[in-house]
């Protein structure tokens, strides 16, 4: 065989092995091998911090159902107010109460918004493969800070709704 023919079979050989890692999809392309081992996100931590972006994106989620809630009995409460038998003052008070309740909420709901925006993006990140892992760690934990706020807050807004509530069941039954 001349040394041609050799050169050929050799490349024709590689060729064929080429293509079929290639058309492997669980392969990652060099490209991706590259930036996996200079950024440190492999395919297995990308998987897992996308988790975990699920899971604050879950709880955002839960927080937005409770705001959705509180403002729906705080719509009723004021819808109400004019049925309510009640001195100046306890309709002041009340008002007063109401009032503090709803900036509470629409602050609670402003920051649930904000997390779960900062969540889309992360995602987005991920996926567009951006960033150092150590960079995405820091910013999950962050994240993960934050919904911890809301739903710290969520407890605090939920103690203010829930006298609210009593109030206008009270109210309601009396007359």
């Amino acid at each position: 065989m001349n040394p041609f023919n050799k050169v050929a079979a050799v490349m024709l050989s590689v060729m064929v092995v080429g293509c079929a890692v290639s058309a492997d999809p669980r392969e990652q392309s060099t490209a991706d091998r590259i930036w996996a081992s200079v950024s440190g996100l492999d395919e297995k931590t990308i998987a897992s911090m996308q988790e975990k972006l699920d899971t604050l994106n879950s709880r955002v989620k839960g927080v937005d159902e409770e705001v959705d809630y509180y403002k729906s009995q705080l719509f009723l409460v004021k819808k109400e107010l004019s049925t309510y038998e009640l001195t100046e003052q306890q309709l002041a008070d009340l008002k007063q109460e109401i009032a503090q309740v709803e900036q509470q909420t629409l602050a609670l709901d402003q920051q649930n918004k904000d997390s779960a925006q900062l969540i889309e993006n992360k995602n987005a990140q991920l996926r567009e493969k951006k960033g150092s892992q150590d960079e995405l760690v820091k910013d999950l934990k962050q994240l993960d800070s934050q919904v911890d706020s809301v739903e710290k807050q969520v407890g605090i807004v939920s103690t203010g709704i829930k006298d609210i509530v009593a109030m206008r069941t009270r109210y309601s039954l009396e007359e």
